[in-house]
């Protein structure tokens, strides 16, 4: 087989296949085995040592899993040399798992690894092989990509046939371009985020509102490959899916992580890129159907009985009842003792959502100050909901302490709306006929220690948003500056800017300043 480029003296493939292909493989016109999602560190082993191991799926060329071959056929990892291609307990029987698999605290330990041969035919197969099996190809419920296998080589429906010679080299020259052009399409998207967040207008939105919207944040390819793992997991039963379904899988992960939001994320908090990628470890699916949080007694516009009307004092009944992210409570499975706060909650769109009462976001602008403030001057009320879960103003309370009317958040597939953590939402009815697809992500910055004293300064961990956007910290009075030097003396552990936030936070009274930062730093 041939070997692509040379790498510390081995030699560089990719597992590239050639038609035809499995009847499992129906996505994609180029196909390669593929690493999917994160490295996973197995219990200890009988020699003490821990191993790490990592899914092998047949995807997309463009994603193809570099191999270095070493010693006589040994499949290594070139991204981990802790990992090489293994199977499942080192069996060889027909439909084991084929995965990456190694000692994560001894790299390049490859002399226990398994070797293979690259057979004429073009099937990969292990060296020593009593059950005649080859690589292959086997449907898997829980994902969108087929996994990896062993299958009999006489399997004509399930074994998988690889490139090589100048057919691989003819394979990985159209793959390679087709990544040039993905890396250009990023650039371009990177720079167009970039030159938009840092835009004073978009900050001063952010700051105000609390929230603000991305548009076309997302490209189109990586809207598909979600919905398409959504839609498979709702064929396989409803019941797969609710508003809080949170997954891993790569599908639902690359919507942030390869897409242009890590570097709005790194202009706005802090960081990098590659931290922000890091941050995304999971994603909740939240599907909003046709009829969610109507009327039970259906009502229809008199001039399109296709549509459902949703009345002024319905929906009141609705918007009322907002909440904010990380209240304990059974409902999210979230343990009682702690809030569970983060900074910025990104929400992407996956079908266009173009009148309101889609089943919709919707916030309440400046909410995320004025609850700043209510909680400022009812500490209580943050116990209450640390230990109880209950609490929030929501209800008969929510039009004396909100300002603004609530707004819709509406958008096309692609847009992503960051809200601050504080900043009041909810969800709208869906009176159209459509599903609301939306993919909900909650991130932190590096700054974030787990502690609530972003729930009174909310914007206290976006350090790139204000620098550009300044508070009004720049100009405090005699009386400020001494209350802050007072402050920072009895909390030497809490840093200036803290100090600043929480003082404004409590309009400068530095007692309740004082205990809120005593409360906050348990």
């Amino acid at each position: 087989m041939s070997s692509g480029k040379s790498t510390n003296a081995h030699r560089m493939l990719s597992l590239l296949l050639v038609p035809p292909y499995p009847a499992a493989l129906n996505y994609y016109s180029r196909f390669a085995i593929v690493a999917d999602g994160p490295t996973h560190t197995h219990g200890e082993l009988d020699n003490g040592l821990r191993g790490v191991y990592r899914t092998l799926r047949i995807g997309r060329a463009l994603d193809a899993c570099a191999f270095l071959v070493v010693e006589k056929g040994t499949l290594v990892c070139k991204d981990d040399t802790r990992m090489w291609l293994e199977s499942d307990h080192g069996r060889k029987e027909p439909d084991t798992t084929v995965l990456l698999w190694g000692v994560g605290c001894v790299p390049e330990k490859h002399e226990w690894a398994k070797k293979y041969v690259f057979e004429k035919d073009g099937t990969i197969a292990p060296a020593q092989n009593p059950h005649g099996v080859c690589l292959g190809v086997q449907e898997d419920e829980h994902a969108t990509l087929p996994k990896v296998v062993f299958v009999k080589r006489t399997d004509m429906r399930r074994r998988l046939v690889f490139a090589r010679g100048p057919v691989l080299e003819q394979h990985m020259a159209i793959v390679e371009e087709m990544k040039r052009a993905r890396l250009a399409e990023r650039a371009a998207l990177k720079e167009r985020i970039c030159s938009t967040v840092i835009a004073r207008t978009f900050c001063e939105t952010l700051k105000r509102d609390g929230f603000v919207a991305l548009e076309n944040a997302v490209p189109t390819r990586l809207i598909r490959q979600a919905k398409r793992e959504i839609n498979r997991r709702l064929g396989a039963g409803a019941a797969n899916l609710n508003a809080k379904t949170f997954t891993a899988n790569s599908s639902i992960t690359a919507l942030l992580k390869e897409s242009a939001v890590p570097t709005a994320l790194s202009k706005l908090l802090g960081g990098d890129d590659e931290y922000w990628r890091s941050q995304i470890t999971s994603g909740q699916i939240a599907l909003r159907f046709p009829g969610d949080a109507c009327p039970n007694a259906t009502n229809y516009d008199d001039d399109d009985d296709d549509d459902v009307r949703i009345s002024a004092s319905h929906f009141d009944g609705v918007r009322r009842y907002w909440h904010i992210d990380g209240i304990p409570g059974e409902s999210n499975g979230l343990s009682y003792g702690k809030i569970h706060n983060f900074d910025c909650l990104c929400g992407v769109l996956l079908s266009d959502v173009q009148e309101p009462m889609s089943g919709e976001l919707c916030v309440y602008p400046g909410s995320h100050v004025e609850l700043a403030e209510y909680f400022s001057n009812n500490t209580h009320v943050l116990e209450t909901l640390r230990v109880e879960g209950k609490g929030l103003p929501s209800g008969p309370e929510t039009d004396a302490l909100f300002k603004r009317r609530a707004v819709h958040c509406l958008g096309k597939q692609g847009d992503v709306f960051l809200v601050n953590y504080m900043t009041a939402h909810f969800v709208a009815p869906n009176a159209s006929p459509d599903i609301r697809y939306a993919v909900y992500f909650r991130v932190s910055s590096s700054q974030h220690d787990g502690g609530n004293i972003s729930i009174l300064a909310p914007w206290i961990h976006w350090d790139g948003l204000n620098r550009m956007c300044p508070d009004r910290h720049g100009g405090s009075s005699h009386h400020e500056s001494d209350a802050i030097e007072s402050l920072s003396a009895m909390f030497p552990d809490v840093e200036r800017a803290v100090v600043m936030d929480v003082l404004a936070a409590c309009h400068g009274n530095s007692d309740s300043a004082a205990e809120h930062l005593l409360q906050l730093s348990r």
